[in-house]
């Protein structure tokens, strides 16, 4: 499983992640919503290219309820998640522009 998380899924994500970065610096900072459709839908690619190479999976218990299972192996699981902590940390230190969308605690109220 190793092996899939550190050379499948990244060969996986390279081609989508290089046009969302290009589409991403060519839109500009005129483009604000589109900017940020572009990080949702690289958040979409992250996401629905783990399914395919079993990161995770999915099912029902026998009485409904739906369950979601990481991958068991340790490296796996630290990976995804200094992933996830990086690619937070790269768009909330980023692009300056989106940096005053972010709103840090607090319920937001007040806030235009």
């Amino acid at each position: 499983m190793t092996s899939v998380f550190l050379v499948d899924y990244p060969l996986r994500l390279l081609p989508g992640t290089l046009v969302l970065g290009a589409l991403f610096v060519v839109l500009g900072r005129a483009a604000t919503p589109l900017r940020i459709a572009v990080l949702v839908l690289g958040f979409v690619l992250v996401r629905d290219a783990m399914t395919p190479l079993g990161l995770w999976t999915m099912g029902v218990a026998p009485v409904g309820v739906p369950w979601l299972r990481f991958a068991p192996d340790p490296v796996v699981l630290v990976g995804l998640g200094l992933a996830g902590a990086a690619g937070a940390l790269a768009v909330a230190s980023g692009p300056r522009d989106l940096r005053g969308l972010v709103v840090w605690g607090g319920s937001g109220h007040g806030r235009c």
